[in-house]
């Protein structure tokens, strides 16, 4: 099924509650073992015509390693600076405010923190995409 243990554990461990014990398992606890043997309790019979087995609650960011949480942010660092350009290229000269206004409006994978749009416009300051203009103050231009 391509979960990972964690999750799997989660999921079964809500059968071997003592009060509706579903599954058999040798020793007691909430620990499985990776070499433990699992066994349906045919003895297990219930007066209601339902169950429910309500899943430990897991935190969906908890099984998310550090790989992809930087793979992730490098994706809205490119986006971020790819929207940037194509707006200042379209614009040729574009006042600050507009910039940001355009750019919270065309990204709709998530929201882009002001700190974050300021330090990826100086990014590409430094890296001569963009310039500040010298007659304009708040003006930035496009540099092709």
């Amino acid at each position: 099924m391509g979960l990972s243990k964690k999750i799997l554990l989660g999921i079964l461990l809500p059968f071997f509650n003592p009060k509706k014990k579903l599954f058999n398992k040798k020793h007691p606890g909430k620990i499985i073992k990776d070499d433990e043997e699992i066994s349906i309790n045919l003895e297990f019979s219930s007066g209601n015509a339902r169950n429910s087995f309500f899943p430990k609650k897991i935190d969906r960011f908890e099984d998310v390693n550090d790989k992809e949480n930087n793979d992730i942010e490098n994706d809205r660092k490119l986006l971020l600076d790819s929207i940037i350009i194509r707006i200042a290229k379209k614009e040729k000269k574009i006042s600050v405010e507009r910039l940001v206004e355009q750019i919270l409006g065309e990204i709709k994978l998530f929201v882009p923190k002001p700190e974050s749009i300021k330090r990826h416009i100086e990014s590409l300051i430094s890296r001569e995409f963009l310039e500040i203009s010298p007659y304009e103050a708040g003006v930035y231009n496009y540099v092709p």
